[in-house]
C-alpha cells in the first residue's frame, strides 16, 4: 500500500553552461506546488558530491522543496554549503530509501527505484558536427539503451516524440510527452526594469535573446539580420544573456566576437553572460521583444518567459516552436538571415520598451491550466510507475544499524573533550563494512577542519581499515575506484592513502584497480585515464609467463591508450590460443570497437556478431551493431 504522501527526489542537473537544465526543474516543482494538498508529493532536491557546487543556482526556488537529500564522501563540503538542513544519505540505498520516485534520470544509467528517463532532444541526429565523434556515439547508444530497456521515457514535445519514433521505430519505452509550462512569480515585479537596465548600462530600447553561446542557438543569424537593418539606417540594441562557454567548442565565443567586429555591430551587442534569474525577468520585461533564432530546441524556456510575461517574441521555425505557440509570437526561416531582418523592418515600429501592465495580467490566467494540467499528468507518470514497481530496492539490516550509528558518532564528535573516546564495540561494529572506514576518514578530516585536537585518530582509523581490508579482501576494489574516480588533483591524505593501496596490495590487485581507474577518469580526465592504463602495463609487462586473463587485460589497457597496432596482436593471440568463450567473445567485441574507432563499419559488424555467436545476449554488441545500421 503506498504511503499518504508520495517522495519525489529530484537531481540537481544544470550549470551556469546549462541553465536550462535548472530551470526545467524549478518549473517542475513550482507546478507541483499548485496541486491541492491532498494530491500533493513531498519534494526533495538530491545533492551528489559533483553537484555541491552549483547549490547556488538553485537557491533561489529552494523553499519549493520539502528538504534536500545528501549522498556523498565531501561531507565537511556539504556541511559548509548546506548547513545543517539536509539529511545525510551515506550511501545510494540510504538515498533510495528516502524517496518513492527519482526524476529526471539522464543517460542510460537507471536507478534503483521508480523513476523515468528525459532526453532533451535529438540534437546531435541533426547536427553531428557539433558534437564530437565520441560524444555522438555516446548518445546514440544511451537512447537506444533506453528505447528499448527503460519502462519510462519523459520527451517535452510532440516534436521531440516524432524523432524519438523516427528513429527508434519500435522502442519497449512508454513515452510521455510533458511540454513544461511556467508561472508568474511576486518577485519579479518588485524591482524597476528600467532601472534593471540602468545597472547593465544597457539603452532603455533593445531586443533580448536569452540564450546561451552554444553553435546550434543561432546567434550568427541574428547579428547578420541586425547588420543589414544597420546598414538601412536602423540601429537597435540586442541584449544577449547566457553562458558564454560551449563545452563542445571552447572557441566558439571567440569566433562570435570576431564576427560582431566584422559585421559592424560592436556598439549594437550588449553581452551578459549569465546574470541572475530576477535581473534577466527585469530586462526581459523592459525589453522590446524576445528573439530565439535557435536551430534546435526540445519545448524553450525562454518561450514560456515570453508566454508568462505577455511578452512579443520572434522565433525560428522550427517544429517544436510552432508546437510551443504563445499568443504574440512571429516567425522567422530559421537559416534565413535576411527574412528575420524583412520581420523586424516591419515589427519594430509597433513594438515599445518597457512591461505591457494589461498583458502581464492577463498572462497567468491563460498559463495556470496548463500549469496544473502538466503538473496532473506527471504525478500520474509517476503513481503508475510507482504502482508497477514490484522490486522496490530496501535497505539491508546493517545499513540500518550504521545510520544509527551515525546518530551516536555525532554526538561524539559534538563534544568538546575527546580525552575519554575510545573504541567501543559500537565502533568495533563499524569495521565490519568497507564504506564504513571512508566515514570515519571523512569525519576526521571535518574535525580537522575545525582545529579539533581528536581528527587523527578517527582518519588513521580509518585508513588502518581500508589497508586491512585491501590485504584481508580484493572486494574493496570498487569501493576505492568510487573514493578515487573524479579527482583531479590527490591531496596530501589521499596521496597518502594512494601509497597504502600500492604497498598492501597484491600485483593482480592493482592491475584490476588501476584499469578501473582509468575508465572512471575516461571523459572528466583522459589525459589521468592514460596514465592509470600506463601504470597497469607497467605491472602486467613485468610478469613473467602470463596467463590469458592477464594478456587480456593488456590487450584491453592497449586499447584504452589507442595503441591498436598491439591490440589487434594481442587479441588475435587470445582467440587463437584459448578455448574460453568469454575471452574470445570478449576479444572479438573489443576488436571491433577498434575497427569502429579505425573507421572500418563493414569489420565491426563482422566482428560483432562474431562476439554475437558466442555470447548472444551481450547487450554492448547488439547496440553497436544497431548504430551501425543506422549509418548505414
Amino acid at each position: 500500500m503506498l504511503r499518504q504522501k508520495i517522495r519525489i527526489g529530484f537531481p540537481l542537473i544544470g550549470s551556469k553552461e546549462w541553465i536550462g537544465g535548472i530551470t526545467y526543474i524549478e518549473m517542475f516543482v513550482k507546478a507541483i506546488n499548485t496541486l491541492e494538498p491532498e494530491k500533493k508529493p513531498k519534494l526533495y532536491l538530491i545533492i551528489y558530491d559533483h553537484s555541491l557546487k552549483n547549490y547556488e543556482l538553485y537557491k533561489y526556488f529552494i523553499s519549493y522543496f520539502d528538504g534536500i537529500l545528501f549522498t556523498g564522501m565531501n561531507l565537511p563540503e556539504a556541511l559548509e554549503v548546506l548547513g545543517k538542513n539536509f539529511i545525510y544519505c551515506f550511501n545510494e540505498e540510504c538515498l533510495y530509501r528516502h524517496i518513492d520516485f527519482y526524476y529526471p534520470v539522464l543517460g542510460a544509467t537507471p536507478v534503483p527505484c521508480p523513476f523515468a528517463f528525459w532526453i532533451p532532444d535529438f540534437q546531435h541526429f541533426y547536427y553531428p558536427e557539433l558534437f564530437s565523434k565520441t560524444e555522438a556515439n555516446s548518445r546514440t547508444l544511451s537512447y537506444q539503451k533506453i528505447a528499448y530497456e527503460s519502462a519510462y521515457l519523459v520527451l517535452s514535445s510532440q516534436s521531440a516524440q516524432n524523432d524519438f519514433y523516427k528513429i527508434f521505430p519500435h522502442p519497449m519505452t512508454k513515452t510521455r510527452v510533458l511540454p513544461f509550462y511556467a508561472l508568474q512569480e511576486k518577485e519579479w515585479f518588485i524591482s524597476n526594469p528600467l532601472e534593471i537596465s540602468k545597472k547593465y548600462k544597457i539603452p532603455e530600447k533593445y531586443l533580448i535573446c536569452c540564450n546561451q553561446f552554444w553553435a546550434h542557438k543561432n546567434h550568427l543569424c541574428l547579428f547578420k539580420a541586425i547588420s543589414e537593418l544597420k546598414k538601412n539606417g536602423i540601429t537597435i540594441p540586442i541584449v544577449c544573456t547566457g553562458s558564454t562557454r560551449d563545452y563542445r567548442n571552447t572557441h566558439y565565443m571567440d569566433e562570435i566576437i570576431e564576427q560582431i567586429k566584422k559585421l559592424g555591430i560592436h556598439d549594437e551587442i550588449y553581452i551578459l553572460g549569465n546574470i541572475p534569474r530576477l535581473d534577466q525577468i527585469a530586462l526581459i520585461r523592459q525589453s522590446m521583444a524576445i528573439i530565439q533564432p535557435s536551430l534546435f530546441e526540445g519545448w524553450s524556456t525562454v518561450v514560456e518567459d515570453a508566454r508568462i510575461l505577455g511578452k512579443t517574441i520572434i522565433l525560428s521555425d522550427l517544429p517544436v516552436h510552432l508546437e510551443q505557440a504563445t499568443p504574440y509570437a512571429r516567425y522567422f526561416k530559421r537559416n534565413d538571415y535576411w527574412d528575420l531582418k524583412n520581420n523586424l523592418e516591419k515589427l519594430l515600429p509597433d513594438l515599445f520598451p518597457g512591461p505591457d501592465i494589461e498583458k502581464e495580467k492577463l498572462a497567468p490566467s491563460q498559463s495556470i491550466s496548463l500549469v496544473k494540467n502538466f503538473a496532473t499528468q506527471f504525478m500520474e507518470l509517476v503513481l503508475e510507475s510507482v504502482n508497477n514497481t514490484v522490486n522496490k530496492s530496501v535497505i539491508n539490516s546493517s545499513a540500518d544499524l550504521f545510520s544509527k550509528h551515525i546518530v551516536g558518532i555525532t554526538y561524539l564528535f559534538e563534544e568538546n573533550d575527546f580525552s575519554s573516546v575510545k573504541i567501543t564495540p559500537t565502533c568495533k561494529s563499524l569495521l565490519k563494512f568497507p564504506r564504513y572506514a571512508d566515514f570515519l576518514i571523512q569525519y576526521g578530516k571535518a574535525l580537522k577542519t575545525q582545529n579539533k585536537k581528536y581528527w587523527n585518530y578517527f582518519y588513521n582509523l580509518g585508513i588502518k581499515v581500508i589497508v586491512k581490508k585491501i590485504h584481508k579482501n580484493d572486494g574493496i576494489l570498487q569501493e576505492l575506484v568510487n573514493y578515487f574516480k573524479e579527482k583531479s588533483v590527490f591531496n596530501k591524505e589521499e596521496y597518502l592513502l594512494m601509497q597504502l593501496i600500492t604497498k598492501f596490495s597484491s600485483k593482480d590487485f592493482l592491475v584490476r584497480f588501476y584499469f578501473n581507474l582509468g575508465k572512471s577518469y575516461e571523459i572528466t580526465y583522459p589525459k589521468k585515464s592514460s596514465t592509470y592504463y600506463n601504470k597497469a602495463l607497467k605491472i602486467l609487462k613485468k610478469i613473467q609467463n602470463k596467463n590469458i586473463v592477464q594478456l587480456y587485460r593488456m590487450a584491453s589497457c592497449y586499447m584504452r591508450i589507442n595503441d591498436f597496432k598491439k591490440t589487434k596482436e594481442l587479441f588475435g593471440k587470445i582467440i587463437n590460443k584459448t578455448t574460453i568463450s568469454r575471452l574470445i567473445s570478449g576479444s572479438y567485441f573489443h576488436l571491433g570497437e577498434v575497427a569502429l574507432e579505425e573507421k572500418d563499419l563493414v569489420q565491426a559488424k563482422e566482428y560483432f556478431n562474431k562476439c554475437l555467436a558466442l555470447v548472444p545476449d551481450h547487450q554492448k554488441a547488439k547496440e553497436y551493431i544497431a548504430a551501425i545500421q543506422i549509418k548505414t
